[in-house]
C-alpha cells in the first residue's frame, strides 16, 4: 500500500511538472532584434600645399631650391620632398606646408620624420606641435620649418641638400561611453 501510494505521488509530481513545462512554453515567446551597423568614417589627411619663403615671408626665388608634395602610396599626399640650396653660413629659408583634413574623422598630428639630410652643417627646425593638437574635419593648419646653414660653420660650401619630411596623423576620436539599461513599466 505504501509503495503504491509513493508511486502515485511520484507519478502525480511528474505529471504536474510536465504540465508546468507545457504551460510555460505556451506562454513564452522569443524576441529577435535584427539590424545593420555601418562605419561611415572617411580618412583623408594630406599636405595641400608647400612653398619656400624668404626672411620676409615672401616666396623665395628659385635659387633657394624647390619643394614638392609626393605620396608614399597612391594619392595619399603625405610626404614633402625638398631640394635646398643655401649660399653661406647663416643663410636660411622657411619651408611652409599646409595640411588639410578633408575626411570626417578628427586627426592628431605626430612628430615629423625628416630623412635624407646629408650635411651636419644644415639644421631643420620644425614648428612646435603639441601631442594634443587636433585637426578637426574640414580644418587646415600651416606648419613651418626653418632650414639654416649653421651660422658658426667653418665649411665654405655645401652640396645641394635633398630631404623628405613625413608626418603621421593618427585617428583622434572620443570614445563614446554607453551603458545599456532597461525600464519596467
Amino acid at each position: 500500500m505504501k509503495k503504491t501510494r509513493k508511486n502515485s505521488i511520484v507519478i502525480a509530481l511528474i505529471v504536474l511538472l510536465l504540465a508546468l513545462a507545457v504551460g510555460y512554453a505556451a506562454f513564452s515567446s522569443e524576441l529577435t532584434i535584427e539590424g545593420t551597423a555601418n562605419a561611415l568614417g572617411t580618412w583623408d589627411v594630406k599636405f595641400e600645399s608647400v612653398a619656400l619663403k624668404d626672411s620676409e615671408g615672401q616666396t623665395a626665388n628659385e635659387s633657394y631650391g624647390s619643394a614638392t608634395i609626393t605620396s608614399t602610396e597612391g594619392t595619399k599626399k603625405d610626404k614633402i620632398t625638398a631640394t635646398i640650396n643655401l649660399a653661406y653660413p647663416g643663410d636660411a629659408v622657411m619651408l611652409e606646408a599646409t595640411v588639410t583634413n578633408a575626411g570626417n574623422t578628427p586627426a592628431k598630428l605626430t612628430t615629423p620624420v625628416i630623412d635624407g639630410l646629408t650635411s651636419s652643417e644644415i639644421t631643420i627646425t620644425p614648428a612646435t606641435v603639441t601631442n594634443e593638437e587636433r585637426l578637426e574635419p574640414g580644418e587646415k593648419c600651416t606648419i613651418q620649418y626653418a632650414i639654416q646653414w649653421k651660422p658658426d660653420s667653418t665649411v665654405t660650401s655645401i652640396d645641394e641638400q635633398t630631404f623628405t619630411i613625413t608626418y603621421e596623423y593618427n585617428q583622434d576620436t572620443t570614445t563614446v561611453d554607453l551603458t545599456p539599461t532597461h525600464t519596467h513599466n
